[in-house]
Order: structure tokens, then sequence, then C-alpha cells
């Protein structure tokens, strides 16, 4: 398991850009423009934390459900999003 702790500063910055770079590349696929692209990049960014400290499903589940009612996220590019970041 990946833990974001244990990376030096350099790795973290590179891996954020690829980051930045993936959920650009899916949102642009998905034709996603103006605000609501942020709401996915903060999506990815809320993820990717979880994921790096060792969250479970449900966790990650409750984020999904948390964007898709708060934000009216398409569930599709959310699930794309995580699928992508694991």
């Amino acid at each position: 398991m990946l833990r974001c702790d244990k990376l030096n500063k350099d790795t973290r910055r590179f891996l954020l850009q690829l980051i930045g770079k993936t959920i650009g590349e899916v949102l642009n696929g998905r034709g996603v423009a103006g605000p609501m692209r942020r709401t996915y990049y903060s999506f990815a960014m809320k993820m990717w934390g979880i994921i790096c400290h060792g969250g479970g499903q449900e966790e990650i589940n409750n984020v999904i459900k948390y964007y898709q009612d708060k934000y009216h996220a398409d569930s599709n590019i959310l699930m794309i999003i995580v699928d992508r970041l694991m």
C-alpha cells in the first residue's frame, strides 16, 4: 500500500502533476468544461488522500455519494477517476 507520508517532496509533486494530467484527460474525453472541472479535480485529490492513507471502500463510497448529492457530479466520471487513481 502506498503511503503519502513516506514519499519525498519531488515524488509527491510528480504524482500530483500526473494525477492532474490524468484527470484532465478524463474530463476532456467526457466533455466536462467550466466550474465542474474544479469539482472533479477536488474529488480526485480527496480520493488520492483516502487511497494514500489506506482508506477503505466504505470511505470511498461515502465520498462518491457526497459528490453526487452535493455537487451533482456524474457517477460514471467519479468511478472513472477512482479507477484511474487505483
